[in-house]
């Protein structure tokens, strides 16, 4: 959740930093879309850095089990088998899946 006080793109930078140890330039941070579900709002953000194919992630094993790259075509074919959450398809179909830019 957001404290109140910071933009969700504040707490995007402390989120990653605290839950996969990655340290972003907040500037480079591309809000894409926004969706409200239930009483609840996400903000969905684009950061790419190609030199992160290789970074060393530190977890925080309480919040996260493991990070992985996918690909447009890897994502779909999960969404194709039902690997992934509804919400998440959605946010997908939605924001990322007819762009050329992600």
């Amino acid at each position: 959740h957001v404290p109140s006080g910071f933009t969700s793109l504040d707490q995007m930078v402390v989120e990653l930093q605290e839950e996969v140890g990655l340290t972003v330039d907040k500037d480079k941070l591309e809000l894409i879309g926004s969706m409200v579900r239930d009483t609840a709002l996400f903000d969905i953000y684009y950061y790419r850095d190609d030199s992160l194919l290789d970074y060393n992630f530190t977890l925080q094993e309480s919040e996260v089990d493991s990070v992985h790259w996918f690909t447009k075509a890897d994502i779909e074919n999960l969404i194709a088998q039902s690997l992934v959450r509804k919400s998440s398809a959605v946010h997908y179909e939605k924001f990322i899946k007819d762009s050329d830019k992600y």
